[in-house]
């Protein structure tokens, strides 16, 4: 994570709490990997923590000024108001 960056855009901050309080570990790697058996709650696999941080990572680069562009570019959020 890149939590010194908190101080200076809060939108990060922001966006990498509400995923990391939602989605743990075995839930993101069964989004990723899927199930191939009839237990939908067990992933085919784990993602190891590295890819985890990775994903943690790009959740809040759409905080950023960069990714709230990128999410704006796309439709899901409004341009922002000065």
């Amino acid at each position: 994570m890149r939590k010194h960056r908190f101080k200076d855009n809060p939108k990060e901050e922001e966006f990498y709490n509400k995923f990391t309080e939602r989605i743990e570990i075995k839930a993101l790697s069964h989004i990723i990997f899927g199930s191939k058996t009839f237990n939908y709650f067990e992933p085919d696999q784990l993602l190891t923590e590295r890819e985890y941080v990775l994903c943690r990572r790009t959740i809040q680069w759409l905080g950023s000024p960069v990714g709230r562009g990128f999410l704006r570019d796309c439709g899901y959020v409004e341009k922002e108001k000065c």
